[in-house]
């Protein structure tokens, strides 16, 4: 249950002042005291609204949206009102730190109200408009697609054409006629039956994924490195894409694979303690924090040189994960890493290619 309401002021006689009354907090308590639970509470920053003050109190920008649950068991679908403007310049270095889908919303909503007239009505005025942006995020949280979403107090019925248009069985009443009759008179059909819109894959969504990928080998290499191993053992890690998971998802991101090259001279054991410490590695934090299933083998040099086929590999060099040094044919691998000598930061070498700068914004 949604429930948006205002504080508003009560005269008081003998003398003394107007009185605030909390009338969020008063009908919260109500609901609590027949079973709901006050889950949430969000400013809604209304931009547009009445012109005039009282003396003694400042103008009133915002109010009060609750949100109520009865269990345990509740819909809330984080990932369909994720924001993805915004994104700091940091996240280039540390796109494990990033939903890919965008950032969790915070609490309060700077959402304007409409118009008068907003619904296709310019004759019908109503004191308390709602945004249709405002119904859409509250729809979206808590509603699936052919959920019923009731409203019991209509009004121009901003609620249930908004239902409709996202999907959703929109049922509202009023009492007041000339609302009932506006309504049934302008609202149109086609709006009642907009397709539900397919979200695609953003720009910042792929290169957020890629950039977790192409890190995670990266940090793989730097935690192996810490445990006796040096850069004289691990010449590169070469990372390959499996599966990419291009829905929000709370379990993986996808699933990748990642074949650490040693030299021709490793020895068996040497290849097994090597094994048991990338297992020991990747159950911890940060590798167990990337969200990606993972595959991993150790191969030498000549294993490597003798499996390569064709395509392109992008090397990135000095831990630069995000913009590829050169790239080369997969044939030509085995030799440049023989030629490169031992190098301090292990080179990453995948068919991704990402060419992204620190400045580049998405």
């Amino acid at each position: 249950m949604w429930m948006v309401a205002d504080s508003l002021m009560a005269p008081q006689r003998g003398g003394l002042p107007s009185r605030l009354i909390p009338l969020p907090f008063e009908l919260a308590a109500q609901a609590e005291a027949v079973g709901w639970t006050l889950r949430d509470v969000i400013i809604w920053r209304k931009d547009r609204t009445r012109p005039w003050s009282h003396p003694g109190k400042l103008r009133n920008g915002f109010e009060y949206v609750m949100f109520f649950v009865k269990s345990k068991k509740f819909t809330f679908n984080m990932d369909r009102i994720r924001e993805t403007g915004n994104l700091k310049s940091w996240w280039v270095k540390y796109p494990e730190r990033h939903n890919p889908w965008g950032m969790t919303p915070d609490n309060v909503w700077e959402i304007p109200i409409p118009v008068q007239g907003s619904w296709d009505n310019s004759a019908l005025r109503h004191a308390c408009p709602f945004p249709p942006e405002l119904v859409r995020r509250m729809i979206a949280l808590s509603s699936n697609e052919g959920d019923v979403v009731f409203d019991p107090f209509a009004g121009s019925g901003a609620v249930v054409t908004t239902a409709y248009a996202e999907g959703r069985r929109g049922l509202g009443v009023e009492l007041n006629p000339e609302y009932v009759a506006s309504f049934l008179a302008t609202s149109p059909l086609e709006v009642r039956k907009k397709p539900i819109e397919v979200r695609s894959v953003s720009a910042m969504t792929r290169r957020l994924l890629e950039l977790r990928m192409l890190k995670y080998p990266k940090d793989l290499a730097k935690q192996v490195l810490r445990s006796g191993f040096t850069s004289a053992h691990i010449k590169a890690i070469v990372m390959s894409v499996d599966t990419v998971n291009w829905k929000p998802a709370t379990s993986s991101y996808g699933s990748i694979s990642c074949s650490v090259i040693v030299p021709d001279e490793f020895s068996e054991m040497e290849t097994a303690r090597l094994l048991k410490r990338i297992e020991e590695v990747t159950e911890i934090a940060p590798l167990s924090k990337y969200g990606l299933s993972v595959r991993f083998d150790v191969k030498t040099l000549a294993a490597f040189g003798a499996a390569s086929s064709g395509g392109s590999m992008a090397v990135y060099t000095k831990g630069r994960t995000w913009h590829a040094a050169f790239s080369l044919d997969a044939e030509e691998v085995e030799t440049w890493l023989r030629g490169s000598g031992t190098q301090t930061i292990v080179p990453i070498i995948s068919s991704l290619l990402v060419e992204q700068t620190l400045e580049e914004s998405l």
